[in-house]
């Protein structure tokens, strides 16, 4: 995990030029698409210092649905299975059941960007979500998560 500011040119640097070098173009762009996504949120919630992870996952961490402990999460998932949540009206049952709810679950895109206010935001409707169960299935994800560095 690393500690990015947007209007911190230097850093922002320094992680494009660590992302050419050790691993070439797709995990460049991938590196442009985490700086423009970092700045955009940044923007957007007026929070300047931001924490960015991205990360490799194997295992069904975060797999009961939750809401966050932040006021707001950027997610977006470049490879594997997206974010899976529930739409309003079927939190109560998805809470409960939570592995054995079937259903109706949508599934965030490859590529989307999915932002979820949590617990600590002041907005009426909160999105229930988790992880995509993906370990009885061999399957891995990589996955960004972008939170305020204050939260």
């Amino acid at each position: 995990m690393f500690e990015l500011t947007p209007s911190d040119q230097v850093s922002c640097a320094d992680l494009r030029e660590l992302a050419q070098s050790e691993a070439g173009g797709k995990l460049k762009s991938i590196t442009d698409d985490l700086i423009d996504l970092s700045t955009m949120f940044s923007e957007a919630n007026g929070q300047p210092d931001l924490l960015v992870k991205l990360e490799t996952i194997e295992d069904d961490r975060c797999r009961k649905f939750h809401l966050d402990n932040v006021k707001a999460r950027l997610v977006v998932t470049y490879h594997g299975p997206g974010t899976q949540w529930v739409t309003p009206g079927d939190e109560e049952r998805a809470l409960h059941e939570q592995t054995a709810f079937t259903g109706p679950i949508s599934e965030v895109a490859v590529g989307n960007v999915a932002m979820f206010f949590g617990k600590k935001s002041d907005r009426a409707t909160l999105i229930l979500h988790r992880s995509a169960p993906i370990e009885s299935r061999k399957l891995r994800r990589l996955v960004a998560v972008i939170d305020f560095a204050s939260a």
